[in-house]
């Protein structure tokens, strides 16, 4: 887990200690974070559900509460339990749903109306994720190299090297030198604005959808930073790339992330983008997991969580 991965963690907990547990007067012990982290179920996506136990995880161990750590981690949810009832399971917030990909037609129709709005940082940073594919909190640690390369900082990067990887990328000189002067926007910008990363980042995705909704107002799902990821997955699978490379190029530290992102059947152009060697040598290659593989260690995950369960129960 990279530092900018743990800080927020750290605050995401502590936010919701204070508003779960201390504004309300109640005690921050184990079973009492356990039993806030299982009545918040119902109000969020699974996915974001995963994500604050996994900040309560990162803040007690920092804290010094491995046992507690422990814990919290073993917690399921109820909403998504196999052996949950209906009336449960019914609470269970629907996945949100992006546009997974972004027609050459649109991008040109919102660069003009972008370029008519005189929106030059939002037009360097949707250039930007157009052109290399990265994550948005990768895009203001951009480094320039020379022979038309691009250093990008893995924001996903862990410290085990289980997830993520930097990696270096190789560009044709247009496109190059279009995301060095994309790149520099975004530093002048910020410098002016005495903005950091992340308040850039939200500033930039607001307008960005107040921009989109605007052109399409009756689309259910809008264009955002991260279909344009999208995008460059479906163009990558489409040029025949192996899967190191794609995952190299993607900041994936397993081929096996690669099926997440892009469909070959939604490309929409040919990309000169290129990983080097050191960078695709990064990637893991791992084999394709069988389903029986995946039902044993599904059923080994939830007989450890029974078990953490029943001690913790015992203790607490």
């Amino acid at each position: 887990m990279n530092k900018k991965t743990k800080h927020d963690y750290i605050k995401l907990a502590n936010h919701f200690l204070q508003v779960r547990l201390i504004d309300k007067g109640i005690s921050v012990t184990p079973k009492n974070i356990k039993q806030a982290l299982i009545a918040s179920a119902p109000e969020y996506r699974p996915a974001y559900w995963r994500r604050l136990r996994c900040a309560l995880v990162t803040q007690q161990r920092e804290a010094g509460f491995n046992k507690a750590a422990e814990a919290i981690k073993a917690t399921s949810n109820p909403v998504t339990e196999n052996d949950a009832s209906d009336e449960i399971k019914a609470q269970k917030k629907t996945k949100q749903k992006r546009r997974k990909h972004v027609e050459k037609e649109e991008h040109l129709l919102l660069k003009r109306h972008l370029n008519n709005k005189s929106d030059q940082c939002l037009l360097a940073m949707i250039e930007i994720a157009r052109i290399l594919g990265c994550r948005p909190a990768e895009m203001m640690t951009l480094q320039v190299k020379s022979d038309n390369q691009i250093f990008i900082t893995g924001a996903k990067k862990r410290e085990d090297g289980l997830r993520g990887i930097d990696r270096t990328v190789s560009l044709s000189p247009i496109d190059f030198e279009a995301v060095n002067h994309a790149r520099l926007t975004l530093i002048e910008y910020t410098s002016v604005k005495g903005l950091n990363q992340e308040q850039l980042q939200k500033r930039l995705q607001h307008r960005l959808a107040t921009a989109t909704k605007k052109l399409w107002p009756r689309r259910q799902h809008q264009i955002t930073l991260y279909s344009y990821r999208h995008q460059m997955g479906s163009d990558l699978k489409a040029s025949g790339r192996s899967r190191k490379e794609i995952a190299a190029i993607m900041g994936h530290q397993s081929v096996d992330s690669v099926d997440v992102y892009g469909n070959k059947r939604r490309s929409s152009r040919n990309v000169s983008i290129t990983a080097t060697n050191e960078s695709i040598a990064s990637v893991r290659k791992t084999q394709p997991k069988s389903s029986h593989f995946i039902a044993l260690k599904k059923a080994a995950n939830k007989h450890a969580q029974d078990r953490s369960h029943h001690t913790t129960t015992k203790r607490f």
